[in-house]
């Protein structure tokens, strides 16, 4: 039975700026994927050519094009001159991998030989797929182990004060000399303060958690009676 492949091909940018470097030219891709079709007695569509277009990530025309024919049932396979026409990221090729097994059609990749149609092909893609995810699992623990040596070594975590430092004053001041938290919130929002965010209202856990970053709470440090009657707000 013959089968119908998507043909699909990409050339860099930078390979684009070496027209010299024919290894990776279109025309020489062409050629690797029509002998291989003569071959097989392949049908072939060509997916629209992705040129001067990266390898680190999957967000190409051309490849989305295949994509979506493979996924309509319009093709039985997608077949490329080299594997790093497909994709540059390990985890993305073992992506397409998983969706290729899931709407049961395969992957070709000429230059390692891997055909997932085959026993040997599935073979080396079942690999490809487990480097993927012991990767994952190495960058995820060296992350964690990255967060705890952090925080033994007393680094302090977490996103950055992005309110600026007048208003980090103002807050601290006002709550040294007594304010609540929603007193300051309310102030700040009277006054068109902006939030962290940009926003344009204050809540006692905005002002509370921008006393946090920036040194602690002065009114409790101080051993202040939390309860304490707010003063008056004075503007600024």
């Amino acid at each position: 039975m013959t089968r119908t492949m998507v043909a699909y091909v990409r050339r860099s940018k930078a390979n684009k700026k070496r027209p010299e470097d024919v290894a990776y030219g279109i025309e020489a891709q062409n050629t690797a994927i029509r002998g291989e079709a003569e071959r097989q007695h392949w049908k072939l569509v060509w997916a629209p050519v992705d040129d001067g277009q990266t390898g680190a990530h999957t967000r190409r025309e051309g490849l989305r094009w295949a994509l979506d024919e493979l996924a309509a049932g319009r093709a039985d396979g997608l077949v490329v001159a080299k594997l790093n026409r497909l994709s540059r990221s390990v985890a993305d090729f073992a992506t397409l991998l998983r969706t290729a097994q899931r709407q049961r059609w395969s992957v070709v990749a000429l230059d390692l030989g891997i055909d997932t149609s085959t026993v040997n092909g599935r073979l080396v893609a079942n690999i490809v797929m487990s480097v993927a995810e012991w990767e994952r699992e190495i960058i995820s623990q060296r992350t964690a182990e990255g967060l705890a040596e952090a925080r033994e070594a007393g680094v302090r975590l977490g996103r950055p004060v992005l309110v600026p430092k007048p208003v980090v004053r103002r807050i601290r001041r006002m709550r040294t000399n007594g304010h609540t938290l929603r007193a300051i919130a309310n102030k700040l929002t009277e006054d068109q303060v902006p939030t962290v965010h940009g926003g344009a209202r204050w809540y006692s856990g905005t002002v509370r958690g921008v006393l946090r970053r920036s040194g602690g709470d002065p009114h409790q440090r101080h051993g202040a009676d939390p309860t304490h009657t707010p003063l008056p707000a004075t503007a600024h």
